[in-house]
């Protein structure tokens, strides 16, 4: 059980920072004169869980990890971008697709086109 909790923890860090990579990329990327403009106010991380159906048990866990994550870094201000040399909050954006992979498509294309998650 211990080692199936550590996996799980390292699964979730690296998860966690393939979804902030994602999120940054285009602050990192930056070239400096984008790094003289103003900082976003905040990094909005999009995402679908299941908090019902087949799928529940291992969404839920993994849904806490991310929250407890942004929770972890906005206590130190927020994730470090470089582009912009200051740390900046982390938002969560989350819905629930109900185990059912049709409506997690269509949540998917909302998470990652919407303006709230940009």
């Amino acid at each position: 059980m211990m080692g199936y909790r550590r996996y799980r923890r390292g699964a979730l860090s690296m998860a966690a920072l393939g979804v902030l990579a994602a999120a940054c990329g285009n602050a990192a990327s930056a070239s400096s004169s984008a790094a003289a403009s103003a900082a976003p106010r905040a990094i909005t991380i999009g995402t679908t869980y299941a908090s019902s159906g087949s799928f529940s048990a291992i969404s839920l866990p993994e849904l806490d990890g991310l929250k407890l994550w942004i929770s972890l870094e906005n206590a130190k201000g927020g994730a470090y971008v470089g582009a912009y040399h200051r740390r900046i909050p982390l938002k969560l954006v989350a819905y629930n697709d109900q185990s059912n992979p049709q409506t997690a498509g269509v949540l998917y294309n909302i998470t990652s086109l919407s303006p709230r998650t940009r």
